[in-house]
């Protein structure tokens, strides 16, 4: 291909700055003419729809393509649903499709980082912890941000309005990724159990050190908490939780959103 040396973005600009350029103009965004109904268990702000990247950019230039046409898959929020399936998409991420991809990708460019990477998980399917470790032991995986969300309806027995609870097993058992620079631990629940959820956030911050791969803890200490509220239907699958609705805002129900963040710590042990 023309190695378009006459082109300041090539001539001029860094590769590591056109790389930045590049991940910035393929990131991925909701495609809105494809809106999920709102009475669903997943949707939710910035999965109100499909993901989807403009790959426009990579069909201007043989030498663009030829640089960047990976990016809008690693610069993309890459989501698994570990849960039944009403509470996940139709078209969803799964480990058996990912592989390949990850493998072409490192084939060509050798290691290269994901930028994020979400799991819903129900607690069915994450205390255990094998299901989580299926997607961190995929070969050539490199993420930079892990975010584990924990949405209203994958607490267990939030049918029937129990306390929240989550067990710790999987948090020895799991290791993430070398790459790994963030762990964010979103905990979603009703406003009104507010003090539920910040109870179990404290303690992941004084107890909870996730562990990556290569031996580095992860921990919460120090790092900052961040709240998030906002409000979506009270019916799922056609069945309205009149329970769990708020007297100024009928037939919607009001969530608090708190995201605990582990960072790398100076600690490193040795898996015996």
């Amino acid at each position: 291909c023309h190695e378009q040396d006459q082109s300041p973005l090539f001539s001029v600009i860094p590769a590591e700055v056109r790389n930045e350029i590049f991940a910035y103009a393929l990131v991925d965004f909701e495609d809105t003419s494809k809106q999920y109904e709102t009475g669903t268990y997943y949707t939710r702000p910035n999965y109100t729809a499909p993901r989807k990247s403009e790959t426009a950019l990579l069909r201007t230039c043989q030498r663009i393509y030829r640089e960047a046409w990976f990016r809008p898959w690693t610069s993309a929020e890459h989501a698994f649903y570990l849960t039944a399936d009403e509470r996940r998409p139709a078209k969803v991420t799964a480990v058996e499709s990912m592989q390949p991809t990850l493998d072409l990708i490192h084939s060509v460019h050798g290691k290269v980082e994901i930028d994020s990477v979400r799991v819903f998980p129900q607690m069915y399917a994450l205390e255990p912890g094998h299901r989580l470790s299926s997607i961190l032991d995929m070969n050539n995986f490199h993420p930079r941000i892990i975010t584990i969300t924990v949405r209203h309806g994958d607490w267990w027995h939030w049918e029937n309005d129990k306390d929240l609870s989550m067990r710790a097993q999987w948090v020895n058992e799991c290791r993430f990724p070398d790459s790994v620079r963030e762990i964010r631990m979103e905990l979603e629940s009703l406003e009104r159990k507010k003090g539920q959820v910040d109870s179990i956030s404290s303690k992941m911050v004084d107890r909870w050190q996730f562990t990556r791969k290569d031996g580095k803890r992860m921990s919460a200490k120090g790092n900052t908490t961040k709240v998030d509220r906002w409000s979506g239907s009270s019916t799922f699958d056609g069945k309205r939780w009149i329970r769990d609705e708020s007297e100024e805002k009928p037939e919607l129900l009001d969530y608090y959103v708190l995201t605990v963040t582990f960072r790398p710590t100076k600690e490193v042990v040795a898996d015996p």
